[in-house]
């Protein structure tokens, strides 16, 4: 976090924090989620980011394939749809 945020950046910081923990769902499953969001928005930083911490909560090799290959269907199908 950057000293200027201040307290609006250590509520930020907590609510990430928060987001990621197991609940319903695990880490690992919250990570995947992520990395398929940012692979559907095209953020490079953000999908290195989030696969990285879905490694580090467990994530196997099958199991970030399997969620690129969804994602990337997904961006596919929006793709598609806007010009056709």
């Amino acid at each position: 976090m950057i000293d200027w945020q201040g307290e609006q950046g250590e509520l930020y910081q907590a609510h990430y924090n928060k987001t990621y923990e197991s609940g319903v769902l695990d880490t690992k499953t919250k990570r995947l989620m992520a990395m398929g969001a940012a692979i559907v928005m095209g953020c490079k930083g953000c999908i290195l980011g989030q696969t990285q911490k879905a490694i580090d909560a467990g994530a196997t090799l099958n199991e970030l394939m399997e969620t690129c290959s969804v994602m990337l269907s997904l961006g596919g199908t929006i793709e598609r749809d806007w010009y056709d």
